[in-house]
């Protein structure tokens, strides 16, 4: 059996989760009857890939705005399935759920779509129809079911990913009982750097620059899309003040379209602070070895799942300029957002991250609710524990129909599948901006109404 990884881009923990998925696959069916295939747009994990023997092709992904772009990524990508003989495709992103409706109706291959996590726009359920779906949060399955998805076409399998053996000298008992002695703490932020992601990553910074008094220097070269320099977190610099807070050091793992601004931001606090505070490390294979070495680690789904596996102190931090720490309480309610913190209420404060801050730097961490998160973190995510359920989702799926022929008929269910879609997706934005037109007509008519009652 050949499986198609087919990815959105070659990037990110979504990506990783798609592997795992058929790793997971070629030992449940047996290591020599699974050949593993992957497709995507090339962005750096497709090496992680090739080291485990898997073949990739670099495709475009699914635009909802570029249709005909679209077609012809579409083309090259049913070029690919053929000449690979595909029998059953593992598809992740909501766009690839768009994207192989058109496939399974004009080759006929079996598609288990994944929704991975993020928010699911408002034509996706009315897109998919009766599509059987894999969701890894329940905040996923309870906007789909919202939009009237049929709660029985869902399965939610929170487990994907694979944790690698801790060694006892990085558990956090070890890890957290020796004093620093004026060593810097150790933060990390891992992160991609694309502009989903950026309000995130600045709100970190901002919390570091915080702290160590340097906000207005670095505010003034910061974010170039007209934020505030603490871009609305609160943070302010706690009333013990900066020089009395042990020294930090903030790592970012992570590359994307904005680099150079966040590089920029970094020389900026660094040189307000007098020494590097901020430290830019890019795209890096080894993170497992930065999270063993951090003290305290930021991030959101995948990037964050991992740390507090491994017995670190870990926040959330989400584009709404928010954190909160993972803690055995908190985890339920974070886990039911994927770890995004959406929607959220009572975000911790700047306080507690410095009070995190100088409990590791005197080696005063308390480790067993860390080790409580940690066990929390394998039952729930450990894709081994979910064999069953991914098992069950796969022999649940249509049977092959077309064997990955094209034929006539093939074509034309695919060529309607795709104006289908144009249809729900054009229906959707014009309701939208008719919705927005009769919003601002509404506050334009009430504007003069306001003036009248305040005079």
């Amino acid at each position: 059996m050949k499986i198609m990884l087919r990815n959105r881009r070659f990037q990110g923990g979504a990506a990783i989760s798609a592997l795992e998925y058929g790793k997971l696959m070629r030992r449940m069916y047996g290591e020599g009857e699974v050949e593993l295939v992957a497709a995507g747009q090339y962005a750096g994990v497709q090496e992680t890939y090739a080291a485990e023997g898997i073949r990739t092709y670099d495709v475009p992904y699914f635009e909802n705005n570029h249709p005909w772009r679209n077609l012809t990524g579409l083309i090259r990508y049913v070029r690919v399935l053929r000449r690979e003989r595909v029998d059953l495709i593992v598809a992740i992103a909501v766009c690839n759920g768009m994207l192989h409706r058109i496939v399974s109706r004009m080759l006929g291959i079996p598609v288990l779509t994944i929704v991975p996590g993020g928010e699911i726009p408002g034509s996706f359920a009315a897109i998919m129809g009766d599509t059987p779906l894999v969701v890894f949060s329940e905040e996923n399955k309870r906007a789909l079911t919202d939009a009237g998805y049929d709660e029985s076409r869902i399965r939610l399998i929170t487990n994907r990913l694979v944790f690698e053996p801790q060694a006892p000298a990085h558990m956090p008992a070890a890890h957290y009982a020796r004093p620093l002695h004026g060593e810097p703490v150790r933060l990390l932020l891992i992160s991609r750097l694309d502009g989903e992601k950026m309000r995130s990553v600045h709100y970190v910074l901002d919390c570091v620059a915080a702290l160590v008094g340097a906000h207005q220097s670095a505010g003034a070269s910061g974010a170039t899309d007209g934020r505030p320099a603490l871009g609305g977190t609160g943070a302010a610099v706690s009333a013990s003040g900066p020089a009395a807070l042990p020294p930090i050091r903030l790592t970012l793992l992570g590359d994307g379209d904005y680099i150079a601004e966040v590089r920029a931001r970094a020389a900026a606090i660094n040189a307000a602070a007098g020494g590097e505070v901020v430290r830019v490390a890019g795209f890096r294979r080894d993170v497992k070895a930065h999270i063993d070495d951090a003290h305290i680690v930021f991030g959101k789904g995948r990037s964050i799942i991992e740390p507090v596996y491994h017995g670190r102190i870990a926040f959330v931090v989400n584009e709404a300029e928010q954190m909160w720490q993972c803690t055995p309480q908190t985890l339920p309610r974070l886990q039911a957002t994927n770890f995004s913190g959406r929607a959220l209420q009572q975000p911790d404060a700047l306080v507690l991250l410095e009070r995190r801050i100088r409990e590791a730097a005197a080696g005063a961490v308390d480790p067993a609710p860390l080790e409580e998160s940690s066990a929390y973190i394998a039952r729930m995510y450990d894709i081994r524990h979910a064999a069953a359920a991914i098992d069950g989702a796969v022999r649940a799926l249509a049977p092959p129909t077309g064997a990955g022929r094209l034929t006539v008929l093939g074509v034309l269910r695919g060529g309607a599948e795709f104006v289908r879609i144009y249809v729900k997706l054009t229906t959707h934005y014009m309701r939208r901006a008719a919705a927005r037109r009769r919003e601002r007509a509404a506050r334009t008519a009430a504007g003069p109404q306001q003036r009248s009652v305040e005079s």
